[in-house]
């Protein structure tokens, strides 16, 4: 497997790893941001919080592609002494916290039924971080949203988004982790039974594992994390957790080898077994009778595990899972590196859509779309503030700012997609058919938004590879150098 060997080291080197100078920037914000955050949060929440948590792919070095994510655990400060928990009887996955003695230390809104609701907690959680957001005077933009357990703060430079932060409130009994996920038969429903009900956590003894796992048995699951977003129809349907505590099954439990492709391939085979088997338990396993794969259907588990298993016994079909060429289909590899810092594309191309929608029922739609034909072809390029997800069902407007007078959208769920997950503001970025322009100028700073590599390469191979297919096309134009 030596010349496999090869090529995912290579892939991993140019489409996996972030670099280490962006990781460093961002870091930098990050830490800035959370200490002003954890500093408001300690003066304006109606309770004491303890130091944040840092946690997730960046804090244990599973971070692919870009430095985009930072998770972050706020705990809430109350004692043992005061409060206990029972499990829910319903799912193992959760639990009530109740009141032993009375702690006067804590508002009685965020009591229900004599039990501290994560529904109430999470409230006064959000409230507090949005009276941040308002208030906040910074060199960066900041927007909130909600998703889980978590209130995710994106942080932009202007109109680029740089990363996002997920705050989690967070509740320590004992060596038990709560975090205030709501259940799902509470969402959206005030005040319900389930609104008491905190979520078990085991990212403290996994992040302890993880986290003393060498660099180079880490890159098996870095690489088949990326695998996971360039074939996201198929694998995107678990979530990134689900691959890391397999991972960490698979590494304690199975013989690896000094072979990188060897261990992945062997990854890939456990995995698929343990999505046939469907069970996969917190590790280290637990007294707790917690399966992780609980709430996904058997057929969709098995179609997935069919999916995995026939990448694992076949290396041309590794190899097309990460996009990469078999050793009959060589090109060349070309990344991010190689591409001039301005180039053109062609205005007067078809726009082929590789899903069930119609262009009419979009609001505002207008002209086609263009794009690159031949490789191109796979180039989504959408025009204006709208953006369709990507079954065709949901068609929502992105943003109503004045300034956003033109934004180009590239999705990342569709495969072989160039992706580019960007607003450009008019001087950046001329409308598509602009006479005067003639075509889309993509700025250094616009390319460096891509999340895949591969995007790159089909970018760079459709300027410079394929003139003589489009007559469109203008020469690369270069910008000097400074001195």
């Amino acid at each position: 497997m030596g010349s496999l060997d090869a090529r995912l080291n290579s892939y991993y080197e140019d489409r996996v790893a972030v670099d280490s100078r962006e990781m460093e920037r961002m870091t930098d914000i990050y830490q800035d941001l959370k200490s002003k955050v954890c500093e408001f949060l300690h003066n304006h929440l109606p309770f004491d919080i303890g130091d944040p948590i840092d946690r997730g792919s960046s804090h244990e070095g599973l971070k692919i592609r870009h430095a985009d994510e930072f998770d972050v655990l706020i705990p809430l400060k109350i004692s043992g002494s005061h409060w206990s928990f029972e499990t829910y009887a319903v799912d193992y996955c959760f639990v009530k916290i109740f009141e032993r003695v009375h702690d006067y230390s804590i508002p009685s809104n965020l009591r229900q039924d004599g039990y501290l609701s994560a529904a109430q907690v999470r409230a006064s959680f959000q409230s507090a971080v949005q009276r941040f957001v308002n208030q906040y005077v910074g060199n960066y933009t900041l927007k909130l949203s909600t998703h889980g357990p978590a209130f995710t703060l994106d942080v932009c430079d202007r109109l680029t988004k740089l990363f996002s932060v997920d705050l989690v409130p967070l509740v320590k009994l004992g060596n038990t982790w709560l975090v205030a996920k709501p259940h799902p038969d509470s969402v959206g429903i005030r005040n319900h039974a389930e609104g008491v009900l905190w979520r078990r956590s085991f990212t403290h003894q996994e992040s302890h594992y993880i986290r003393n796992i060498s660099h180079e048995s880490k890159k098996v699951l870095k690489i088949v994390k990326a695998m996971r977003l360039d074939n996201h129809n198929q694998m995107g349907m678990l979530p990134s957790y689900v691959y890391k505590l397999a991972f960490l099954h698979w590494y304690h439990k199975e013989k690896s080898s000094s072979s990188i492709s060897a261990n992945v391939v062997s990854f890939l085979s456990y995995l698929s077994q343990v999505l046939i088997e469907e069970k996969l338990h917190p590790y280290p396993d637990s007294e707790y009778n917690v399966n992780i794969l609980k709430s996904f259907t058997s057929n969709s588990l098995l179609n997935l595990a069919h999916f995995i298993r026939t990448i694992a016994r076949s290396e041309t079909k590794l190899m097309a899972a990460l996009s990469l060429p078999s050793d009959s289909h060589q090109t060349a590899n070309l990344t991010h590196r190689q591409i001039p810092p301005t180039v053109r594309v062609p205005p007067n191309c078809e726009c082929y859509l590789h899903w069930s929608t119609h262009n009419d029922a979009v609001p505002g739609f207008g002209q086609k779309a263009h794009i690159a034909t031949e490789l191109g072809a796979n180039i989504q390029i959408w025009r204006c503030l709208h953006v369709t997800d990507l079954d065709g069902r949901n068609t929502r407007f992105t943003c109503n700012e004045s300034q956003f007078n033109r934004i180009v959208r590239l999705r990342p769920e569709i495969r072989n997609c160039a992706v580019f997950e960007f607003a450009c503001i008019t001087e950046h970025m001329q409308c598509l058919n602009d006479a005067a322009e003639r075509g889309v100028k993509l700025s250094s700073d616009f390319l460096s938004a891509a999340r895949n590599e591969e995007n790159y390469q089909i970018v760079i191979q459709v300027v410079q590879q394929n003139r003589e297919d489009l007559p469109n096309l203008r020469q690369a134009k270069r910008v000097p150098e400074e001195d």
